[in-house]
């Protein structure tokens, strides 16, 4: 029997707090179930799916998410970026002008 815990959201919103040699440590935006917002979750930057390094203060989503007996782990982290428009979004931007 493992000693992981289901994740309350498979998918959270947090902000970067440390980036250390290995690892990142970030907290949560809101509470999430038993995830508290104050709560540190660590993911390991070789699970990081930026295209830079993580820097403090980034917004990002970690997913998988579940707590251990040494604490919450995340399975991978992304930094939140804007969406590129679709070409038919930009032709209704323009229309509306």
């Amino acid at each position: 029997m493992s000693n992981q815990q289901q994740p309350p959201y498979g998918t959270i919103r947090a902000v970067v707090g440390k980036v250390l040699d290995s690892y990142i440590v970030a907290y949560a935006v809101q509470n999430y179930g038993d995830l508290g917002k104050n709560d540190p979750i660590t993911v390991s930057l070789g699970d990081w799916k930026g295209h830079r390094e993580p820097h403090h203060l980034q917004v990002v989503e970690l997913d998988d998410v579940a707590l251990y007996s040494n604490g919450w782990r995340a399975l991978s982290a992304t930094p939140i970026v804007p969406r590129r428009q679709t070409s038919k979004q930009q032709q209704a931007v323009r229309s509306s002008s």
